[in-house]
């Protein structure tokens, strides 16, 4: 969860952040989940990448699904982040987005891009990650 000044609401929230210049996306994607959870994953799935606003941006948002992270180190927090890092079985976490979905709508699509590679993956342990 991250406090977010601009709504002034604590948002329920996944791991997210910027490329820098020259980084790959998925360099990023790992990068940002060390650094805001310390947690590190080696299997690593590309969910596709979607504008953030087609009609007026050109910036796109790139998804990543790290599964099997483990806690590797702690996190690396820029001074103006203020995170509280949760741990949710994942039937929990999907549950509470039903009833209090307090998320940016970039990371709703994140949510929707894993539920279609779910969707079409025959891997089990992706499988698992099917909606109950």
């Amino acid at each position: 969860m991250q406090h977010r000044h601009v709504v002034g609401r604590t948002l329920l929230e996944i791991p997210a952040g910027h490329i820098d210049p020259g980084e790959e996306p998925d360099a990023a994607g790992r990068r940002e989940l060390l650094e805001e959870t310390g947690y590190a994953g080696e299997n690593w799935h590309d969910l596709g990448a979607l504008f953030s606003g087609a009609s007026r941006l050109t910036s796109q948002f790139r998804s990543f699904l790290a599964l099997d992270a483990r806690k590797v180190t702690e996190p690396a927090l820029a001074e103006a982040e203020t995170i509280r890092i949760h741990e949710l079985p994942w039937n929990e976490f999907v549950g509470g987005l039903l009833k209090q979905p307090f998320m940016d709508a970039s990371q709703m699509a994140t949510l929707l891009l894993l539920f279609l590679y779910v969707g079409s993956s025959n891997n089990p342990d992706i499988s698992r990650l099917k909606l109950p």
